[in-house]
């Protein structure tokens, strides 16, 4: 049998391995939260890259299909100032 001092000092020694392990479970924790954040923080990264890319692309289109309206536009102010001096003609 033990005495009372001893007694706490294993009590002492318990509660000190209890709280040690309490801690690991936390710092494990954190690290796993941390992870999780900077995959989060990757991803968001990459979906920001491909939006803007798709965003350039995107711009690229809208001015090619306006050279294309604007020549589009021209040739029909051609023909109908063709079609015009062919009337004054008649």
């Amino acid at each position: 049998m033990q005495n009372p001092s001893q007694q706490a000092l294993e009590a002492l020694k318990r509660a000190m391995a209890q709280r040690a392990q309490e801690l690991r479970e936390k710092e494990e924790t954190h690290k796993k939260i941390q992870a999780d954040i900077a995959k989060k923080k990757q991803d968001l990264q990459q979906d920001i890259q491909q939006s803007e890319a798709r965003a350039r692309q995107i711009e690229s289109e809208i001015q090619k299909l306006r050279r294309e309206m604007e020549e589009d536009e021209r040739e029909l102010a051609d023909m109908q100032q063709e079609l015009r001096k062919a009337a004054e003609r008649r």
